[in-house]
């Protein structure tokens, strides 16, 4: 049981050889004999709250424990807080001694406790010591002992200004948002700007949203995956009817398929040139891996009443053989992948037609496009504007174009395109790795046959898988 809060005012001294209880320290006042006795100021509680305890003489006892006849509450004047100090008894006033404690004298050094047998302590005084400690606040800890012979200085406490207290303005919740959130770590945002960044920093950091809207990060998913979505349809260029029909006029006199020929559409996107192929009298298989555009394309056949077979396939995971007259991918939808991959697609392609067959392949000429880049253009779509800013790295010869799209609702995308770009002697060399023979070159729709190297925008080679 640990004893109660004791009050450090000048009540009561044990006599010299008395045994104090353990962790009480004895509060001594030494009054100069300069100072007159009537003028002194009545003595202060150190323990505001604490309800005086006097100890009174009795024989030794052990130095844990304490009966409950040696103590002595001395009532106070203050309230139930216990806010106002003790006032002093008569006897105090008269400096009479007591108990033998001699004012103004140097009490002797206490005697060692004779060793005395354990004892139960009294439950009443238990009792009146616990009492005490709820009814007042605990005492603070007892100062330190004043060397002999010297007076010592009591300080008062600290008076609390009176009124009513100031309540500081709430906080707004955006504020306390903002200072809540921890700044990014500096190596975070360094990874982030030199396309270091993969997944967040250890502990959960973040970099900022303007960062992270920069799409600078390498994805978890390749590009040709996340592009085509229904964002994507809102920001192509607008493109004419009789575009439309000058490409498809082009695509069929290079093919030359049989009337009601089966043809293959890859990377068909939303349909445009399947669809009027098919209106030509053509059977057409169209295989795209975004199942946005094929939703799309699908919903133009149901509502212009043409048959169209639109697969959702990977082009690296075609299984057809010698199925299809013919087969064409236009609008530099070759050339997603590295160099062993676009091999296997062009091998996949070659193998899905038959013997004689005729294949288009319509890509971006390098040595054209490098006198150009880098480059910016901005253009409009359908309810956004978009950016593309367009580069070139040597080293691997793809093209990398990052896209910027700023909707009317004010939502912003990031993308990002990597898209290998080949020379003539290039993609003439791939192709005929791939099985497939090149019959003729053009540098454009407007050129037909007619190939003008570096002046050639694009690369519109014509192949055909070769018979037996």
């Amino acid at each position: 049981m640990t004893e109660g809060p004791r009050s450090s005012a000048p009540t009561a001294k044990p006599s010299v050889g008395a045994s104090e209880p353990k962790g009480a320290t004895p509060t001594e006042f030494v009054i100069p004999d300069s100072i007159p006795e009537p003028d002194r100021a009545p003595p202060l509680t150190e323990g505001l709250g604490a309800a005086p305890v006097a100890i009174l003489p009795g024989p030794p006892s052990s130095d844990s424990e304490l009966s409950g006849d040696a103590v002595e509450l001395i009532p106070g004047t203050g309230d139930e807080g216990g806010s106002l100090p003790a006032q002093p008894s008569a006897v105090d006033q008269d400096q009479t001694p007591r108990d033998g404690v001699e004012i103004g004298a140097t009490p002797a050094a206490p005697e060692p406790p004779a060793a005395a047998e354990p004892r139960e302590v009294d439950p009443d005084a238990v009792e009146m010591m616990e009492s005490a400690e709820h009814q007042t606040a605990p005492a603070p800890a007892p100062a330190p002992a004043t060397p002999a012979g010297k007076p010592r200085t009591l300080t008062p406490p600290p008076i609390r200004p009176e009124g009513p207290a100031v309540t500081p303005p709430p906080v707004p919740p955006e504020v306390a948002a903002a200072h809540a959130t921890s700044p990014p770590l500096a190596p975070a945002i360094a990874a982030a700007l030199f396309e270091e960044f993969q997944t967040p920093a250890a502990g959960g950091e973040q970099i900022p949203e303007a960062l992270a809207r920069r799409s600078l990060q390498k994805r978890s998913k390749p590009w040709y995956e996340e592009v085509f979505d229904e964002d994507y349809l809102r920001t192509l260029p607008f493109t004419t009817p009789a575009q439309t029909k000058r490409e498809v006029d082009f695509i069929r006199d290079a093919l030359a398929p049989p009337k009601g020929g089966e043809v293959l559409d890859v990377a068909c996107g939303y349909g445009r040139h399947a669809l009027e192929l098919a209106q030509q009298g053509l059977r057409l298989t169209g295989l795209d891996l975004s199942l946005p555009l094929l939703i799309r394309a699908a919903d133009d056949a149901q509502r212009r009443g043409l048959a169209v077979n639109f697969v959702h396939a990977d082009m690296r995971e075609m299984s057809f053989n010698g199925q299809f007259d013919a087969a064409y991918c236009v609008l530099s939808s070759f050339g997603y992948f590295d160099e062993e991959t676009n091999l296997r697609v062009a091998t996949a392609i070659c193998r899905a037609l038959k013997p004689g067959g005729r294949f288009l392949l319509d890509i971006l000429n390098r040595d054209y496009i490098v006198g150009d880049l880098p480059s910016r253009v901005w253009w409009e779509g359908d309810g956004c504007v978009v950016l593309e800013e367009v580069d070139f790295n040597y080293h691997t010869s793809r093209v990398l174009v990052r896209r910027s799209v700023v909707f009317g609702n004010g939502r912003q995308s990031e993308q990002e395109i990597s898209l290998r770009a080949y020379s003539l002697h290039e993609v003439g060399k791939l192709l005929r790795q791939a099985g497939l023979r090149v019959l003729q070159v053009s540098g454009g729709l407007a050129t037909k046959s007619r190939f003008f190297g570096a002046a050639s925008r694009n690369i519109i080679a014509v192949c055909e898988r070769p018979v037996g």
